[in-house]
């Protein structure tokens, strides 16, 4: 839905778009949803790029691209080549698993694109919440406090596109316990 949108109302009004991510199979499926999409996104050859330490390095980043699927670690390693293309005033960036944008290395990104004044970024998750409580408002204002769309749990199950738990107890022989301390 996303890529969909972003090809259709971005990538066919000149912009580039930058999709973040932390792991390698999150990247090649934006990368292949992208390719899917081409044809909407009103240029004669989709240029899509993917950064990561299995594809492409971030120094072989070409301003001709005009997607650019990149780790976040990738990025964090070398701040002259994201420094670089940050800077463009066409960039559309969209932070795939938000939830982790408050780590650091998220956080620069969304930082140096506060600081030029720059407010074109998306971030999508299934998981709005952080587990450490102290960085649940961090990610809130990481965002600005806009959320755009949210659906409740029961909502999902209730339309059938989520199944509903069934949580069962599987007896094993394992002692998963015998070994902990009370500080595990």
């Amino acid at each position: 839905t996303a890529v969909r949108w972003l090809a259709e109302r971005a990538l066919s009004r000149g912009m580039r778009v930058l999709w973040l991510a932390h792991r390698r199979e999150l990247l090649q499926h934006a990368a292949a949803e992208f390719h899917r999409c081409a044809g909407l996104a009103g240029v004669d050859k989709l240029r899509v790029r993917i950064v990561s330490g299995g594809h492409c390095a971030s120094v072989q980043i070409d301003p001709a691209d005009h997607v650019v699927v990149a780790s976040v670690a990738s990025l964090a390693r070398r701040r002259d080549v994201r420094e670089a293309l940050l800077a463009d005033p066409r960039l559309f960036v969209v932070i795939d698993e938000a939830h982790h944008a408050p780590a650091k290395t998220y956080r620069d990104i969304i930082g140096q694109l506060q600081r030029q004044k720059r407010f074109r970024v998306l971030g999508l998750t299934a998981t709005p919440t952080r587990t450490v409580e102290d960085e649940r408002s961090e990610l809130a204002r990481l965002f600005g406090g806009r959320l755009i769309y949210r659906v409740d749990m029961r909502r999902l199950v209730g339309r059938g596109t989520l199944s509903r738990p069934v949580p069962r107890t599987v007896p094993t022989r394992a002692d998963v316990v015998a070994e902990l301390t009370e500080e595990d």
